[in-house]
């Protein structure tokens, strides 16, 4: 049986459940005021798909390592094990995650790795002061193999979730103790300043703004350009989100976070809940290392719904395709064709 309830000028569907490579989808395509619904579970999936070669896998773990001296060290296919000896840390890989460990060092100069995952790949990261750090596909971090007593700084590109360790020097000959700040410079547009709490960062510069969306604790956010404005500045509490547009604006706007939205990558999801056909289509081309075009303008196409990001692309798109929107596959060129 299929529900439907009144929405707006039109009605929107609940679709019974559909199963393809594991991933469980409800998706409702709503396209320039008005709902459409695919419900013939025996109809033959458009030829454009059915017509693929080969089979595009998912994303899975994996980054590259650049250390100080410019060394790169692939770590999609390492055991565990010790990766590298940097001047003032050991670099160990233990069950694919990235571990860094402080050693005594006499050498005053401070050096920088980075981190680097291509479209198609994520991994996770212990930074040198138990900092947890997990970077999504087209992502980047750089950050000092030994951090001082003062602060913590570190740069990102792409979109990332940081799990930041509380630290605090010890009081010493007479001085108390200080908590040391964790600062998160952003695309060298925006900074986030922390001192123990979790928060995601989403900067890619094909989306519209840069969003840095807080789970615990506090943080504060503010512009590169100036320390004084308050519109380049804000405090956030749990739940809440900061955004400054990628283009046009130095103002900083703060509003409520759909949190399952933020975290769905790192959940292993796709949540497409109220997402555009063209937003979703970011999402694929860096998860699935694909390029996507259109062939007769972007479709007027708005999507609801979740899907593992674990599914391959033909079971992805199946479940796309369900919803009126059609695509051709031209080895990693995803072609939008139409929407009904």
């Amino acid at each position: 049986a299929i529900e439907g309830e009144e929405a707006g000028q039109g009605r929107t569907y609940r679709m019974p459940k559909w199963t393809w490579a594991a991933a469980a989808a409800i998706l409702v395509l709503l396209a320039a005021g008005a709902a459409y619904l695919f419900t013939n579970e025996s109809s033959t999936p458009p030829s454009v798909v059915a017509t693929i070669q080969q089979e595009i896998q998912p994303g899975k773990d994996g980054a590259v390592l650049t250390l100080a001296d410019g060394r790169q060290v692939v770590l999609d296919s390492l055991g565990n094990g010790i990766v590298a000896m940097e001047d003032g840390a050991q670099v160990s890989l233990k069950n694919g995650k990235l571990q860094y460990t402080q050693l005594e060092s006499a050498n005053k100069e401070i050096q920088y790795n980075t981190m680097t995952t291509p479209r198609g790949r994520q991994f996770m990261i212990t930074l040198p002061d138990g900092t947890e750090v997990w970077l999504n596909a087209a992502s980047s971090i750089r950050f000092p193999v030994e951090f001082n007593s003062t602060e913590r700084r570190v740069e990102v590109t792409g979109e990332a979730f940081f799990h930041v360790k509380s630290l605090q020097m010890p009081a010493f000959n007479g001085r108390p103790a200080i908590k040391v700040p964790f600062v998160v410079n952003v695309n060298k547009q925006l900074e986030v300043e922390v001192l123990g709490t979790q928060f995601n960062v989403n900067a890619y510069t094909n989306e519209k703004a840069i969003n840095t969306t807080l789970t615990e604790g506090v943080v504060r956010v503010r512009t590169n350009e100036t320390k004084e404005d308050p519109s380049q500045m804000a405090m956030l509490l749990p739940g809440q989100q900061a955004s400054l547009k990628n283009v046009g604006s130095k103002k900083i706007t703060v509003q409520d976070a759909d949190l399952g939205k933020v975290m769905a990558w790192k959940n292993g999801l796709f949540n497409f809940e109220n997402v555009s056909l063209a937003d979703a289509m970011l999402q694929l081309e860096r998860w699935y290392d694909i390029d996507v075009a259109y062939e007769n303008g972007i479709p007027n196409i708005w999507f609801t719904g979740k899907i593992s990001r674990e599914t391959n692309l033909t079971g992805l798109l199946k479940i796309l395709e369900r919803t009126g929107v059609q695509f051709r596959l031209e080895g990693r060129k995803l072609i939008v064709l139409q929407g009904n």
